[in-house]
């Protein structure tokens, strides 16, 4: 089977979109709702406090060269040298689904290359696919960081706190 990863295209937007409406769950715990509508050109503006625009990327996963997941990154935040996921999400109907180590791992292989030696993952608390994801990558929770829902961003999150998790690439992830 063949992974891949490369940057978000125009084309790719209705491919995405459909990821997006087949995570309704993920979409509610991570966005406040499950309407993904304008998330795919919007990713592309939403950044953290303290980055600019040019820092971000939004990739896609390809299995068998078909649009399979979606990822967004903030490079060189929270400082050089780090990036930030926002979104990481498989398509529930793609072969990828239960492979989320193996894409992972590219993911991980191509931050080593571009120079990143810390990543920074936002994850729903108690969202248990995506923690036990990044145990397994050997990434820790970040104790007493935990962060509030934003009413504005999240208006219907209800309270839902998105954990801040890190991982050193010091190793290689192993499938």
């Amino acid at each position: 089977m063949f992974i891949g990863l490369r940057p978000l295209e125009p084309r790719d937007d209705a491919a995405v979109l459909r990821i997006l409406e087949a995570r309704p769950q993920y979409l509610t715990l991570t966005a406040g709702a499950a309407t993904p509508a304008a998330d795919v050109r919007n990713r592309f503006y939403s950044v953290p406090d303290g980055a600019t625009e040019g820092q971000k990327r939004l990739f896609v996963i390809e299995s068998d060269h078909e649009v399979a997941g979606v990822l967004d990154a903030v490079l060189d935040y929270p400082e050089l040298g780090a990036a930030s996921i926002g979104m990481f999400a498989i398509d529930p109907t793609s072969s990828l689904r239960g492979h989320g180590v193996p894409v992972a791992a590219l993911v991980v292989e191509r931050a080593v290359a571009e120079g990143i030696t810390t990543v920074h993952a936002g994850c729903p608390s108690g969202w248990l696919p995506g923690e036990r994801l990044l145990w397994t990558l050997g990434f820790a929770p970040v104790e007493g960081e935990g962060e509030p829902s934003n009413p504005v961003l999240r208006p219907h999150a209800g309270g839902t706190g998105i954990r801040r998790w890190v991982g050193e690439l010091t190793h290689r992830v192993t499938v």
